[in-house]
């Protein structure tokens, strides 16, 4: 391996170790304070709310650290200030501008669970580094569970392996060569955070995609409350959380100046279920709805999932409120494009059928499928 030896410092945060081969990584020690590190893991094991998310190659439990924002005494346990020291020490090391667009999720893998060969490459819309921070040791009765650093897809091809050390990080830049791997936890638990970063450049699609609309949380807080109690945040959907998916949605119907009652229907659009989703409100239930929601927010979230499948644009021509559905539907197609349909091809074509209708979406929601065509290349 070609090695780099650097001591970066900002704040408590010290880069061990920058490597450029097989892909370029580096090794971090003191992510965070003795007593933040310590106060996260506390946090993590008594208050997190986790949901289950397994794939074809991994099972972990997952929490958004954005959404949940643990405290201790009253007080932040991821300030600004503190994330910010981190993206520093990240852009510095891979030499890149990094956006203000990060995520940060919490993992914990529990006995038995793996991680399989990955490399995670960028592809549209998606973050270009990423930290892991360990927050688990072999000294809290973790046993497995160390991530390998892969030179292709397989598990006979270690690089290196990164052993589990509390309060250490691994940092890489994604790309189709970072492959990675987790061994299976064979006693113990693995608890990690992940905080996922956008480089200037990358950040351009992803503001199409995912747009920042600061006043909706307030807007939206009474629905939102009643997506907490029904555990939205603790369901998988489209390689996220299903509470995840439905904020980006209703994002995009505001950042598109959809009236008010369509932007909450964007947010509750898949209570009932479609297709291909199983929903978390049976229909049997729909009444105890009907009694908390404006009439038309509940007819918009009934109505999307009923038209949901192979014909439901053709039907939704048919419909009274055809406007409307169009926009959630396109904005609940346009929000998972960067985990779902990643590639440029696959993204034109889910992109493709709303072309024909593009005349009754609203013009920030038409501009958007203009200029989301030509970023795939159309």
């Amino acid at each position: 391996m070609q090695v780099e030896t650097r001591q970066v410092r900002r704040s408590d945060v010290t880069v061990e170790e920058c490597v450029a081969t097989p892909y370029r990584h580096a090794i971090l020690s003191s992510v965070f304070s003795d007593a933040r590190a310590r106060a996260l893991g506390r946090w993590l094991e008594r208050e997190a709310d986790w949901y289950h998310h397994a794939e074809g190659f991994y099972e972990q439990l997952e929490c958004n650290l954005l959404r949940q924002r643990p405290q201790a005494d009253g007080q932040p346990l991821l300030p600004e200030f503190v994330v910010d020291e981190l993206k520093g020490t990240v852009s510095t090391v891979f030499g890149v501008a990094l956006s203000r667009r990060l995520t940060i999720i919490a993992h914990c893998m529990l006995r038995g669970y793996a991680i399989g060969a990955h490399n995670d490459a960028p592809s549209l819309g998606s973050e270009t580094h990423r930290l892991v921070v360990q927050l688990t040791s072999h000294d809290h009765g973790t046993q497995g569970g160390e991530l390998l650093v892969l030179r292709e897809q397989s598990l006979s091809a270690v690089a290196r392996t990164v052993p589990n050390s509390w309060n250490c990080g691994f940092a890489f830049e994604l790309s189709s060569g970072s492959w990675h791997a987790v061994l299976p936890i064979t006693a113990g638990k693995r608890t990690t955070l992940v905080l996922s970063f956008w480089s200037e450049a990358a950040a351009g699609f992803c503001d199409l995609v995912a747009p920042e609309v600061p006043w909706l949380d307030e807007f939206a807080k009474p629905h939102l409350a009643l997506l907490r109690a029904l555990g939205a945040e603790r369901v998988a959907h489209s390689n996220a959380d299903l509470s995840s998916h439905l904020l980006g949605t209703a994002r995009l119907l505001a950042h598109w100046e959809y009236g008010r009652d369509v932007v909450l229907g964007g947010l509750l659009h898949s209570l009932y279920g479609t297709h291909s989703f199983q929903g978390i409100v049976p229909p049997t239930e729909r009444a105890r709805l009907q009694e908390i929601l404006a009439p038309r927010v509940e007819q918009l979230a009934w109505r999307f999932g009923t038209l949901s499948g192979a014909q439901s644009l053709e039907a939704l021509a048919q419909d009274t409120d055809f406007e409307s559905l169009l926009g959630i539907h396109f904005a609940n197609t346009v929000e998972q494009l960067p985990r779902v349909e990643a590639h440029a091809d696959a993204a034109a074509r889910a992109l493709a059928p709303y072309v024909q209708l593009e005349h009754a979406l609203r013009p920030k929601a038409r501009h958007a499928l203009r200029a989301l065509l030509v970023a795939t290349g159309r």
